[in-house]
């Protein structure tokens, strides 16, 4: 397991001269060299979003110069950017088959290089929300789980099945992200250093997270709400469920780059109680307190607070 997941390449570190890829693609643009910085952006993991920035506005151009150089670009961003710019031409059906090709190889990671493997068991694309009007934003690379939780936040592909229409599809995407939060709530080995003699001594160490960190919970809300709005409603408080029952109030499961872990657990714990009017999400975790798993009754107690049942 991971934590803060980026993805590498050849292409993500700083190159000979000193200036990193994404530098160098974004020089590019400024001076007007918009197709090699379109292509340069495309061979960069989490830059895809800023090489559709660029082909937007001139689509048809641009799927053109995707198709001639296909072979030099990583084989599932091909589709996603193919998909993109057919939508910006108002070809909303042959977009949709782009982008089911992307979720498709997003489920199968035989036979893949280590790159898209990483990608497919660890992260999803990325388009960061926007944070001002088009072009006050310089670019970076965008990693997984860093601008979001990988929902309709800042999921690519979970954006435009949902602007598609195409709600099976974005229950896919939102299910594979799910399972890797469920991932990352599980006990893992940590090669650790414990001491140095001539060289470092390593030791793998068993780690427990303290439940689900502050983007998977962020996560479980947005999944259950998609899962409420579409009626399947038991779905959905399974969902919010699972980590409702793992939360220890007392603990902060959160990585250290996260700040605001409380307030996502009092979130969570709202959204259960009040949202879904139901009793369920919370009483399925009951058993855990009779067997010595006492961080959840800080949760039950929060739970009925909420709901009005302190007595």
């Amino acid at each position: 397991m991971t934590g803060l997941l980026v993805l590498t390449g050849p292409l993500s570190a700083a190159q000979g001269d000193g200036v990193s890829p994404v530098d160098k693609a974004r020089k590019l643009a400024q001076s007007g060299k918009l197709d090699e910085a379109f292509l340069t952006y495309l061979t960069i993991p989490g830059c895809e979003y800023l090489a559709a920035q660029i082909a937007r506005p001139k689509a048809e151009r641009y799927l053109q110069i995707v198709r001639e150089h296909a072979a030099e670009i990583p084989p599932m961003t091909v589709p996603l950017i193919e998909g993109d710019l057919l939508l910006a031409l108002g070809n909303r059906n042959e977009a949709l088959v782009r982008f089911r090709t992307v979720a498709a190889s997003l489920h199968d990671a035989a036979n893949k290089p280590p790159r898209a493997k990483l990608l497919i068991t660890e992260g999803y694309f990325v388009e960061p929300p926007a944070v001002g009007p088009p072009g006050s934003n310089p670019g970076y690379a965008a990693a997984p789980f860093a601008a979001g939780p990988g929902s309709h936040r800042d999921n690519w592909l979970i954006r435009r099945f949902i602007a598609l229409g195409a709600v099976n599809e974005a229950a896919g995407e939102f299910a594979r992200v799910w399972e890797i939060h469920r991932s990352n709530a599980l006990p893992y080995l940590l090669d650790v250093v414990v001491r140095w003699t001539d060289k470092p001594v390593h030791e793998r160490k068993g780690v427990q997270p303290n439940g689900f960190d502050g983007r998977g919970l962020q996560f479980a809300l947005h999944y259950s709400f998609f899962l409420k709005q579409h009626g399947k409603l038991d779905q959905a408080l399974q969902v919010v469920g699972e980590p409702l029952v793992a939360i220890d109030m007392d603990r902060n499961p959160n990585h250290s780059l996260y700040v605001k872990m409380g307030r996502a657990m009092n979130v969570v714990i709202r959204f259960a109680t009040t949202r879904f009017r139901s009793s369920r999400a919370i009483t399925s975790g009951a058993p855990r307190v009779c067997h010595g798993k006492n961080s959840f009754v800080s949760s039950l107690a929060c739970s009925k607070r909420l709901a009005g049942k302190i007595r």
